[in-house]
């Protein structure tokens, strides 16, 4: 496992239901990586999607 700062953790795993218990701390990292972060480019709007296109 990794946290904010990059620092290994290592957790031992024997079986499936241990990464179950461990489901938090696995989440943790994805979330973070999934978050956008502030440079990156943001989404266009729906509304502006076909902007200026008469229908």
């Amino acid at each position: 496992m990794f946290d904010e700062n990059k620092a290994e953790t290592r957790i031992p795993v024997d079986s499936a239901e241990d990464i179950c218990r461990q489901a938090d701390l696995l989440r943790a990292p994805v979330a973070r990586y999934l978050a956008p972060t502030a440079s990156a480019t943001p989404e266009p709007a729906v509304a502006q999607i076909g902007a200026g296109v008469s229908w």
